[in-house]
């Protein structure tokens, strides 16, 4: 299985870091209680994206985007993300 587009949208990032712990640490018990074979996991999105219905919200990236400016703003969460990715596994507590 690959899990595609998980994700919340959270343009203060404030739950954004609990959501995506809560959903890895189920995914891990799922793998590890042999539930569930995962080949890829991607969380959604990278940037917050341009949505046709609503324009520039809800704000879904681990980095903002300013469409006047083109800036784009890493949030917390993406800091968590690369740890996760980085060291393979997922910090203890919330």
């Amino acid at each position: 299985m690959y899990v595609t587009e998980n994700g919340l949208a959270d343009s203060d990032d404030d739950m954004r870091r609990g959501y995506l712990l809560d959903h890895l640490r189920v995914l891990r018990g799922a793998m590890r209680d042999r539930l569930a074979r995962v080949k890829g996991y991607f969380a959604w999105s990278l940037m917050d994206t341009f949505e046709w219905s609503a324009g520039y919200y809800p704000k879904f990236g681990f980095f903002s985007f300013d469409p006047s400016t083109l800036a784009r703003h890493e949030r917390p969460s993406a800091r968590l993300f690369h740890r996760i990715t980085r060291f393979g596994r997922l910090p203890t507590g919330h």
